[in-house]
């Protein structure tokens, strides 16, 4: 699949820092030329609404963003006047405002950017990216912030340059990638050495007994306006995970700590 040649021409403000942006695919150096072109490869990337693009449209996360766009303030703290996320991700990471300001933080995952915005706060130059189009949602509601850079990349191939970052962040996120094993592992590669982490991820594959996941199999085939539906049976392990799901109960997993050598956990 190619990337599509849309831009955004009112991107001033970003290209101040897009230049230390790297291809995913070579590594090189970036510059600003109708989108964004590698100085080292042929690869070109979009600049969609003023996010810069480097994984096309469509991908298997695109529910994600269809969600996040259409929901983008359901999670956010200052829509909702509750310290929800600010609460979960400081209790989680045992990490303080105070010491994050001024640090480089890079959120892998941003979705609608709930916990983007309780970073953003503390003034921490923030980093933060999704795979899906949820970039937008959060560009609308975060972009009031000056130290915070969205793009919209793959986990897997991060257009960042390797050891840039003090702090990383991922919630909710390594459990919906294809190989848990070897996102977990590509993390590391953009902290810095002895640089800190938390990241989360659910232990189990059915995660919450509440009645409304019994009914995933059909509403997640319910077509977006102007689709075609889909409709499909749901399939048998979809059925076991099901009759099993009364007896599961939610196992989160939460690793805050440090990175001594990020090179290593490769």
């Amino acid at each position: 699949m190619a990337l599509s040649n849309d831009t955004h021409d009112d991107v001033g403000a970003g290209i101040r820092w897009w230049s230390e942006l790297r291809c995913p695919r070579c590594r090189g150096a970036l510059r600003a030329e109708g989108g964004l072109r590698c100085g080292a490869c042929p690869a070109t990337y979009p600049v969609d609404r003023g996010v810069p693009r480097f994984v096309p449209q469509d991908n298997y996360a695109e529910g994600f963003g269809y969600q996040w766009n259409r929901h983008r303030l359901t999670q956010l703290d200052s829509h909702s006047g509750l310290p929800i996320s600010r609460d979960r991700l400081f209790r989680a990471s045992r990490w303080s405002a105070g010491e994050l300001r001024g640090r480089r933080v890079l959120e892998c995952g941003s979705g609608a950017g709930r916990f983007t915005e309780v970073l953003c706060e503390t003034g921490a130059e923030v980093t933060s990216f999704d795979i899906s189009s949820a970039v937008h949602a959060n560009a609308a509601s975060n972009r009031r912030f000056p130290n915070l850079r969205l793009v919209q990349a793959s986990i897997y191939e991060m257009p960042f340059p390797e050891e840039s970052f003090d702090y990383l962040i991922c919630f909710g996120v390594i459990q919906h990638t294809p190989d848990v094993e070897r996102t977990f592992k590509t993390l590391f590669r953009y902290l810095r050495p002895g640089g800190r982490f938390c990241v989360d991820v659910y232990a189990a594959m059915v995660a919450y007994t509440h009645p409304r996941h019994l009914l995933r199999p059909i509403t997640r085939r319910i077509p977006r306006p102007g689709s075609t539906p889909r409709w499909t049976r749901p399939s048998r392990a979809c059925c076991r995970c099901l009759r099993r799901s009364t007896r599961c109960r939610r196992r989160d997993r939460t690793w805050p700590g440090w990175c001594p050598s990020p090179t290593s956990a490769t």
